[in-house]
């Protein structure tokens, strides 16, 4: 598989104007593409007479032979196992280590107690 980066189209594209589009990056036929996989797409609106889509793409091809271009490899996949314990997790702060803690903490079943010494919410947004 082959990635893909800033890949513009118009606003009203078709998913044919994206086969066409990877194509023409990779120097190939739209008929050597088997699968396209949008991993991310944004709007470019900096320029008013000029608002198109970015994508960037992940796309395998039948014949790879003699094309250029970077490979793109599968991000791996993370299971969270269940936890066994029924105490609950005490997490101290909830910067972003503590969210993740706890975020990860509940995934896995458990029930995470967060402690924050921190401003309260709105005042911490004012502040922000």
């Amino acid at each position: 598989m082959f990635l893909l980066s800033n890949i513009k189209l118009e606003p009203m594209y078709n998913e044919e104007d994206l086969y066409l589009a990877a194509a023409k990056a990779l120097s190939t036929k739209t008929d050597n593409i088997v699968n396209l996989t949008i991993l991310k797409k944004s709007i470019d609106a900096r320029k008013k007479s000029d608002l198109h889509f970015v994508f960037s793409l992940a796309v395998k091809l039948k014949n790879s032979k003699g094309i250029k271009g970077e490979a793109y490899k599968e991000p791996c996949q993370f299971e969270i196992p269940k936890a066994k314990s029924s105490e609950r997790p005490l997490i101290v702060g909830f910067g972003p280590a503590g969210m993740f803690a706890a975020l990860v903490l509940a995934r896995a079943g458990m029930r995470p107690i967060v402690l924050e010494r921190g401003k309260e919410v709105r005042q911490r947004t004012k502040d922000t």
